[in-house]
């Protein structure tokens, strides 16, 4: 079953290894907001067992009040973001950056996902989501149509 459907691309799967010998990075890690400002996004594990999802987003820098989850019409959405701004008022600064990161996720959910029971937990840089399964009936998916 799938789990996440990836439609923040914005490349072509073809051209991931040119980008990777170029920039010498992760490619489809790399990614440009609305402004043209270059943005990287956590890479994520999924992994389905029996009873639920477990997602892990590494995420190191951040801390859990930096993150909001939301969950919608089966899609889950995970935003952070970090805002690195110190105000120092007796220096005399030639040259002076600020540091902002952040970064959205989005996953589509299969309908077999418990919504009201989804557990996330912040630790060690890893944004942990266990996404525990419910029964589906299949029953609603099927029906006879009679024919007039």
């Amino acid at each position: 079953m799938n789990l996440i459907k990836r439609n923040n691309l914005s490349c072509s799967p073809s051209y991931y290894n040119y980008f990777d010998d170029i920039f010498g990075t992760n490619f489809p890690n790399l990614f440009f907001n609305e402004s043209g400002n270059r943005v990287t996004v956590p890479s994520v594990n999924i992994c389905e067992h029996e009873k639920e999802f477990a997602l892990e987003l590494a995420a190191p820098g951040y801390s859990k009040e930096n993150f909001k989850i939301n969950l919608s019409d089966n899609i889950l959405t995970i935003k952070a973001a970090i805002k690195d701004e110190k105000k120092e008022e007796d220096k005399n600064y030639s040259h002076r950056e600020y540091s902002y990161s952040s970064f959205e996720r989005r996953f589509t959910l299969p309908e077999n996902i418990d919504l009201k029971t989804v557990d996330a937990n912040y630790a060690d840089g890893i944004l942990h989501i266990l996404l525990p399964k419910k029964e589906v009936s299949k029953e609603e998916n099927s029906y006879e149509i009679a024919i007039k």
